[in-house]
Formats: structure tokens, sequence, C-alpha cells
């Protein structure tokens, strides 16, 4: 007696929910223009027409389809952050100042295994840029 009075009162909030669904989605539609109705459904057939193209609609398995099956999609086009110029800049500035990782399993840098190398690479630019005038002027003199 129970179990059927638990399963009516559970089917009569599911048709209440659904029949709420439909009346709350009918509201909505009700106070639109047809053209805007027209606009709406026709971004959102160019939008999944997009995401089928491209595989990033999601399937019943929760991953979308360009992961499953990558072969029939197209790739991502490669997002570079940084040009080559940049890399190898950053590069040469991480072995001078002894940031790259040591070789080896202890997970520390160059500089924290031997501070004493890398302590003049790791002063201020502003300490490294300020020299004696006279060594400028001395060098930029013809001949030398």
């Amino acid at each position: 007696m129970k179990k059927t009075l638990m399963i009516a009162s559970l089917m009569t909030v599911a048709v209440r929910a659904v029949a709420a669904d439909y009346s709350y989605a009918a509201e909505n539609t009700a106070n639109r223009s047809p053209t805007v109705l027209a606009t709406e459904r026709a971004a959102v057939e160019a939008e999944l027409a997009r995401a089928t193209k491209s595989g990033d609609l999601y399937g019943l398995h929760g991953s979308p389809f360009k992961r499953v099956a990558p072969r029939y999609y197209p790739a991502d086009p490669p997002v570079y952050s940084k040009t080559v110029t940049q890399a190898r800049a950053e590069l040469a500035r991480a072995m001078r100042n002894g940031d790259m990782l040591a070789a080896n399993e202890t997970g520390l840098t160059m500089n924290q295994l031997s501070p004493s190398v890398y302590a003049k690479a790791r002063q201020e630019p502003a300490e490294q840029l300020a020299v004696d005038p006279a060594e400028v002027d001395g060098a930029t003199q013809p001949g030398e």
C-alpha cells in the first residue's frame, strides 16, 4: 500500500514538473516575435552545424566526439604563445641565471645547488647595467 502511494506521488510530481516546463517554454516564446524566434533558431542551428563538423558535441560517453574518434575530425590548430626568438632568449636567460633543473632527482635548480656560481648573474638588471662612463667612452673610440 505504501509503495503504491509513493509511486503515485512520485508520478504526480513528475507530471507537474513536465507541465511546468512546458508552460515556462510557452511563456517565454509567446512574448517573442516570430522573426526573433527564427533568428535564434538559425543561430542555434549554425552553432550545432559548427559543433558537429568540428566534433565538439558530447555523446553519451561524456567526452566530445573529437576525443573519442579523432580521425574523423580536423585537428585543432596549434597555439603558439611565444616566438622561437623569445623561447631561445628565455632559455639563455635561464641558463645564465641557473634557473634550469639540475641533472639529478632532487628537483632543485642549478642556482639552488651552487648559489655562488650564479650569484653575479642573479643581480638586479640595473646593477648589471651600471658601468663606469669612462669605460664606455674608451670602448667606443675608433680603433679599439
